[in-house]
């Protein structure tokens, strides 16, 4: 999950942007008497600001998480208007340094000192890449909250794919949802935001669609365009 607070808030040091599930084995001593080596697995806990934490993996810890992420979202996503402002404000710092760099070629080409046009255009290299990893930072929060917002839209429909055989036709991530077709609901948690993207969720809901077709079960576009067509007359 992205960080959704806003600049030096404080809830950055509570805020979970991820986990991993790591294996640990107990009794590590080599002796041969020593009894055999008991595996636990633990979870890896990334906050925004601060270490990271780890603790064991129980049976609802996973559940947890997800439910913490889910009050993240709710709490923060209102932030998406600032990212789209940072994002736009990152685009108009860009502006000037892509300016500047043309212009220190134009005075070298006029004979300038070679020197202080090089410096210079280093200044402006390095805005535009600071520009650029801050347009990227401000649109990957703007484009996972989007595409959780386009999950919650379209939910009633996404977690029936099982029932379809074509639902995952050409879906990038269709090994994350193969795993949960016998619980359909679990695939789309927040835990799972970076195993599918928004383009993943279009097709699904897509090709459900024009499952729905062809089996008669759904009128087509078409029949849905010409009924609008004869109302407007």
């Amino acid at each position: 999950m992205k960080d959704y607070t806003f600049f030096w808030n404080p809830d950055k040091y509570n805020f979970v942007t991820d986990y991993k599930v790591i294996t640990r084995k107990e009794n590590e001593s080599k002796e041969e008497n020593e009894p055999k080596k008991k595996k636990t697995k633990d979870v890896v806990v990334s906050y925004a600001k601060g270490s990271d934490m780890v603790i064991t993996l129980k049976r609802d810890t996973l559940s947890h998480i997800n439910d913490l992420m889910a009050k993240q979202y709710e709490l923060f996503s209102g932030n998406v208007n600032n990212f789209k402002l940072c994002r736009n404000a990152w685009i108009g710092e860009m502006v000037p340094f892509v300016l500047g760099g043309v212009g220190d070629v134009a005075l070298y080409t006029n004979g300038a000192d070679i020197k202080m046009v090089t410096a210079l255009g280093v200044v402006c290299l390095g805005g535009v890449v600071l520009g650029a990893l801050g347009v990227k930072r401000n649109n990957d929060k703007i484009q996972e909250i989007e595409k959780v917002k386009y999950r919650d839209e379209n939910i009633a429909t996404l977690v029936t794919y099982p029932k379809y055989d074509n639902s995952l036709r050409g879906v990038r991530s269709e090994a994350h949802f193969e795993n949960y077709r016998n619980k359909p609901e679990k695939a789309f948690d927040f835990i799972y935001l970076d195993k599918f993207s928004r383009a993943d969720l279009e097709k699904i809901v897509r090709n459900i669609y024009q499952e729905k077709v062809l089996l008669g079960l759904e009128p087509s576009e078409y029949e849905i365009e010409k009924r609008s067509n004869n109302k407007s007359k």
